[in-house]
């Protein structure tokens, strides 16, 4: 019965919008909408099932015309391959170039979380499904932004229902090193803190998965402060360049530059580690740091990391060093 009620709430939002898309034309015409979904990578099982469900949605809503009134439903399906810059400019080709009216998707949170700013800056409504990330429809959230699907909290109030009640009970949390995985893991906080408070967290581990969750570095590198002493700012295709050539010297050198995270605050708050200059320069920037739009200059993390990996790596003049400098730098 659940399932029912909520298949019906999903389609009556849809069906929403396109009567009010409809109402709004003088004429017969074609109405777009845009369906995007991970079709290519890990998630494309969801994405067969988006678009299988949501084209079965249109011919129910329908009664089998394809039609709201004598107006046509042209569905236009796109792959964003669970990558953010492209889910962003699908989107904003979806809007352009296709002149949909409305569009819906996607498979990830990290590529719907991209997307967001999009349909804020067309003023299209952007339909989430089935993405589940708490601050799509929180902090991230705009006024042209609907959501059909659940949410990582309501995931999180169902596990955290699990554990028993009255006990003790010690959690280790495994998650996807992205928007998804860690707003799983706060979500789930959350949770086990409102109806389990016996319940704690005693560890948290992040898998890179595919890594293709650039978004962070990318925002960082398109900071025009943070990059004050480059040469200019970056795109999010060249950010991502960037990333994916950073990532290949450490599998082919076991060394380079590691994201920075503080522990218990920010995921990604910039890079250090070990590289060879292409340049030659006359001075030394001061190291520079980034949590959310906010600028951390001057804070420790770069200088233990160059006290750390820098001193070993001269002194010792091995890069094998570099593991001791990971357990130097964890104790610090």
């Amino acid at each position: 019965m659940r399932l029912a009620k909520t298949g019906r709430a999903r389609l009556a939002v849809s069906a929403a919008a396109l009567l009010s898309i409809a109402a709004s034309a003088a004429e017969a015409r074609d109405i777009k909408v845009c369906l995007l979904a991970a079709k290519t990578g890990p998630f494309e099982a969801y994405a067969k099932q988006t678009e299988a469900g949501f084209m079965m949605g249109i011919e129910y809503l329908t009664k089998g015309t394809g039609k709201v009134g004598d107006d046509k439903i042209e569905v236009i399906v796109k792959d964003d391959q669970l990558k953010p810059d492209r889910g962003k400019s699908l989107l904003e080709e979806c809007y352009g170039d296709d002149k949909a009216d409305i569009a819906v998707g996607t498979s990830g949170s990290p590529v719907a979380l991209a997307m967001l700013p999009v349909a804020e800056e067309r003023k299209k409504v952007l339909i989430v499904e089935p993405a589940v990330a708490d601050s799509i429809t929180g902090d991230k959230w705009n006024r042209y932004i609907f959501r059909t699907g659940r949410s990582s909290y309501q995931d999180a109030l169902a596990a955290a229902a699990a554990i028993p009640a009255n006990e003790e009970t010690s959690i280790g949390m495994l998650g996807l090193d992205t928007a998804f995985g860690r707003d799983g893991v706060k979500a789930y906080k959350d949770a086990l803190a409102s109806i389990r408070p016996k319940a704690k967290i005693v560890a948290e581990e992040y898998a890179a998965g595919n890594t293709a969750d650039f978004a962070p570095f990318a925002a960082m590198n398109a900071d025009p402060v943070v990059m004050e002493h480059f040469p200019s700012v970056q795109t999010q295709e060249e950010s991502e360049a960037a990333a994916r050539r950073i990532m290949a010297r450490i599998e082919s050198q076991g060394w380079g530059n590691w994201a920075v995270e503080v522990i218990g605050g920010e995921p990604f708050i910039g890079f250090t580690g070990l590289s060879v200059p292409t340049f030659e320069e006359r001075f030394v920037s001061p190291p520079r740091h980034r949590e959310g739009a906010i600028e951390l200059i001057g804070d420790p993390y770069a200088f233990k990391a160059e006290a750390g990996v820098g001193f070993l790596g001269v002194v010792l003049g091995s890069v094998q060093a570099t593991d001791f400098a990971r357990d130097l730098l964890g104790a610090q």
